[in-house]
């Protein structure tokens, strides 16, 4: 397939795939383009459909046959290019997606492969759990479910609201407030901003590292291990090795939580 559909920026692209990979970007011009192709085995028993609607634009990969290329040797591709000011619905089951350079709201679901989305500005509501999730350069509220593999955020600019079963977990730079439940690895997180939220792990130790100017309350409780905090603490409480409080800054400022059943817990300065 290779096919051009005229939009307005605004629509929606919606796709379902049930098997290869997916690749979604936007560009300069007011359309959105796909190019689709199978190669290799029993390749004629993939079917692409396109339909549209207004500015929303529909997208499908369907395969003849639940047998189809169990055994290897068929090739699924999809490329598609929208707008700039463009939403996003993905539904992959086959495969690897990968978004890039999209402002509008993305929401994707898959089970078949790795993620990597990257340049996003708008709210991100992502579910996966086949395989490893990359993310970078957001500007907007992420949600996230996995149990698929490791999970890796860098520059996010907005809350975080996280669900893992399935590996270890690295926000490298996040300026909102991070709510995190990990029960398949390690966690490690750096905070641009003051640091705000709760964070759970019950699979690995957790470290979380701040600005030295950063103003906040801290409560880290460990059944796991130490907690090591190296940094200074106004009115610091110390009940034992594992459990420490106090708030760090000239004002009161938000509550950073910290919890661990499963390693020690680190806070230190970035």
């Amino acid at each position: 397939m290779d096919e051009v559909v005229p939009v307005k920026p605004g629509g929606t692209l919606y796709v379902k795939s049930s098997r290869g990979t997916l690749d979604v970007r936007s560009h300069d011009a007011d359309e959105v383009r796909i190019e689709a192709e199978a190669r290799g085995r029993r390749a004629e028993r993939v079917i692409f459909l396109l339909d549209t609607a207004g500015d929303d634009v529909r997208f499908e990969v369907r395969t003849e046959g639940w047998l189809l290329g169990m055994f290897g040797g068929l090739d699924v591709r999809a490329r598609l290019w929208v707008p700039r000011q463009y939403s996003l619905a993905l539904k992959t089951s086959g495969g690897d997606a990968h978004v890039d350079a999209i402002t509008g709201d993305v929401a994707l679901r898959s089970s078949g492969g790795d993620v990597a989305l990257s340049r996003i500005i708008g709210r991100v509501d992502l579910e996966t759990s086949g395989g490893r999730l990359e993310m970078e350069n957001v500007e907007g509220e992420v949600r996230l479910r996995s149990s698929g593999g490791n999970t890796e955020l860098r520059d996010v600019y907005g809350d975080v609201d996280l669900r893992s079963s399935g590996g270890d977990l690295s926000i490298d730079g996040v300026d909102g407030a991070v709510s995190a439940r990990m029960s398949g690895g390690s966690t490690s997180i750096i905070f641009l901003g003051d640091p705000e939220g709760e964070i759970r792990g019950s699979g690995g130790s957790i470290e979380v590292l701040v600005r030295d100017e950063a103003n906040f309350t801290l409560d880290a409780k460990s059944q796991g291990g130490k907690v090591e905090v190296d940094l200074d603490l106004d009115s610091e409480r110390r009940s034992d090795a594992h459990h420490v409080s106090g708030r760090r800054g000239q004002s009161k400022g938000p509550r950073l939580k910290l919890r661990s059943s499963g390693g020690g817990i680190r806070i230190g300065l970035i």
